[in-house]
């Protein structure tokens, strides 16, 4: 690998693993969200609670446990799925409200959720993902 390659992978890997601050950052996202906005819609919360179970099962899709920081990408995915469904739905200022970073989170969400998708496209786990957690788009 060259330095080059090698330079640049820490920078990746934490810009796809941003998203997952605004879980692991607050001890309850779904708290915040109910005393924040109330007006979230329970299938919304069930949405969240479904990435949060996911992140946190260690036999997911691609398991952290045999791949090791590639096992990550599953729950990298699963997280700006539902984030950007919130994002469309709720606009980006109610996880801004949740988000403790600099960088801009709709880059970040963006970028994030496009290279992670890509990935999981490739290897076809898309729908395996989403069916896993009873988010499955069919």
């Amino acid at each position: 690998m060259s330095a080059n390659k090698r330079n640049k992978s820490p920078r990746i890997a934490r810009k796809l693993l941003a998203p997952l601050s605004i879980y692991h950052e607050r001890h309850s996202i779904l708290e915040d969200f109910e005393e924040t906005f109330t007006e979230i819609q329970k299938e919304d919360r069930i949405k969240v609670s479904c990435a949060l179970a996911y992140f946190v099962t260690p036999c997911d899709i691609i398991p952290e446990e045999e791949f090791g920081l590639e096992g990550f990408i599953d729950d990298v995915f699963l997280v700006c799925y539902v984030l950007q469904e919130i994002k469309e739905r709720y606009g980006i200022g109610l996880l801004e409200s949740l988000w403790n970073s600099e960088e801009d989170l709709s880059e970040v969400l963006e970028y994030t959720y496009l290279q992670s998708a890509k990935i999981i496209d490739e290897k076809g786990l898309r729908n395996e993902i989403l069916t896993f957690v009873g988010l499955n788009e069919d």
